[in-house]
């Protein structure tokens, strides 16, 4: 049997994702022109909710069965077979978003590391059996198996539970044996607080054989519980950090580019190449042709002609912080280029390709190579959007973004010149890391909306800014 060529895999991407994104609308339409509740009634309500969650159990089988034929192919090099593994677990990933609510301050948080975990295929199959005999119980209810994800490192499955009428979330890990059952029993007399690790000590029901195992338990239970304590209230401890996290009533909307993206993969289809920019800190370029590699070649011509272009009808202002920049970091480019779906690919945790908002063509153009979309950070034109704002911005000192560094070990951090991003407003100031940076690159949210917000948030706190922002320690 001749190996599955990219373009049909494309094809079928995007048949697997009508299914598994789609089945609620179709199978029971909302009121989409309405200013009130997309529902008629309550029963309306939970037809759809059963209609979607139809689609995500036979969206999470299809996925579970094709990532089983890859893991046994050698039709394919292992270069590609990892590319469509994670172009399937960015299915899983579009579920699990939506199960949350696109809530990108919850997803943030189901993350413990910044790798994407490999697949344990024997604890997958008995976590998805599970899950089914969840489902099972009611269409009201579904049941996510975490590890087809790529970034839910907390748990074994997400359930959300409608029956009662109210949203509820639970993250749910699954323990077999008989030492892990004895331990269990013995845990649930320990509330799921650090100073609990402490008491597994002086405890002689377990013992010291199995104390190394309990205690990985309880903090398993530790994180766990913070997690759904900030679900639940917005308030909490963050399960990496530590640090007390007090979220805003106010969520920030970030508002995506994405229509004008694809606007540029039509364009692109007919013209080859097409590009654009957003608040003079993002070019994006796209390039097409039956080729991929044609198609990569013509991006980045288009990209590097965007910035050329950029810089050539520069305002007075945007000029001046180009000098500033690169007298600061001499001749390394004041750029981080990127791929747009291989980038979305790798990135932890992200807002999955499936949901950028392009239409089906385009994004199955783009998994078969047939597109290519490149974004372009300016540095610059950031500092100098930012500025216009109203916040302060530049780039930090060596020794700040060495503090930075460590401070961030493990985790990537976008530096140029050994100096990293900072923002500010009056006494505050911010370090610009990869977090914030992939909002714009890889969730594609618009930075000119998304600093506005972020300014007029600190305003309203009196300027004393979000919970883990270091007051200012001397100039950048």
């Amino acid at each position: 049997m001749a190996a599955q060529s990219r373009e049909q895999f494309a094809d079928d991407l995007i048949k697997l994702l009508a299914v598994a994104l789609e089945s609620g609308e179709r199978g029971v339409p909302t009121r989409s022109h309405s200013s009130d509740s997309p529902f008629m009634h309550r029963r309306h309500s939970k037809e759809f909710i059963a209609a979607c969650h139809r689609g995500f159990e036979k969206g999470q089988a299809r996925v579970l069965s094709s990532l089983r034929d890859l893991s046994q192919t050698t039709e394919v090099s292992p270069d590609e077979r990892d590319f469509r593994m994670l172009c399937l677990r960015k299915v899983i990933d579009a579920i699990a978003v939506q199960l949350l609510r696109m809530k990108d301050h919850v997803r943030r948080r189901l993350c413990l590391e910044p790798r994407i975990r490999n697949i344990d295929p024997r604890v997958v199959e008995e976590a998805h059996a599970r899950a089914l005999e969840m489902n099972r119980e009611s269409r009201q209810t579904f049941a996510l198996v975490a590890d087809l994800t790529t970034f839910v490192q907390v748990c074994d499955i997400i359930r959300v539970d409608f029956r009662d009428g109210r949203f509820r979330t639970r993250l749910i890990e699954l323990k077999t044996g008989k030492v892990n059952d004895m331990l269990l029993e013995e845990l649930e007399k320990f509330e799921p607080r650090p100073e609990a690790l402490a008491q597994l000590d002086e405890d002689p029901r377990i013992p010291a054989s199995h104390l190394p195992q309990a205690k990985r338990m309880l903090r398993q239970r530790i994180r766990l519980a913070r997690i759904e304590e900030t679900l639940r209230t917005d308030h909490g401890t963050d399960p990496v950090t530590g640090a007390t996290i007090h979220l805003s009533k106010d969520e920030i909307e970030l508002e995506s580019f994405c229509q004008a993206v694809e606007r540029c993969c039509s364009a692109a289809s007919h013209a080859g190449s097409s590009s654009m920019t957003v608040g003079h800190c993002l070019h994006i370029a796209v390039g097409s042709a039956r080729d991929p590699e044609a198609a990569r070649d013509r991006t980045f011509a288009a990209l590097q002609a965007r910035v050329a272009d950029n810089r050539r009808s520069a305002p007075q202002g945007l000029r001046s912080v180009v000098e500033e920049v690169s007298n600061l970091i001499g001749d390394e480019p004041p750029f981080m280029v990127l791929d747009a779906l291989d980038a979305n690919l790798h990135a932890i945790p992200a807002f999955p390709f499936p949901l950028w908002g392009l239409s089906w063509q385009s994004l199955r153009s783009v998994v078969a190579g047939e597109l290519t979309i490149a974004i372009a950070f300016d540095v610059p034109g950031f500092i100098w959007m930012c500025r216009n704002q109203g916040l302060s911005a530049g780039l930090s000192s060596r020794s700040e973004a060495a503090r930075m560094d460590q401070a961030l070990a493990g985790w990537s951090r976008p530096r140029w010149g050994n100096r990293g991003l900072v923002v500010g407003l009056g006494d505050w100031r911010l370090s610009v890391e990869m977090g914030m940076l992939a909002r714009f690159l890889v969730d594609w949210a618009n930075p000119v909306v998304f600093m506005r917000d972020i300014r007029e948030d600190l305003i309203s706190r009196g300027s004393r800014g979000y919970g883990d922002l270091p007051p200012r320690t001397g100039p950048s």
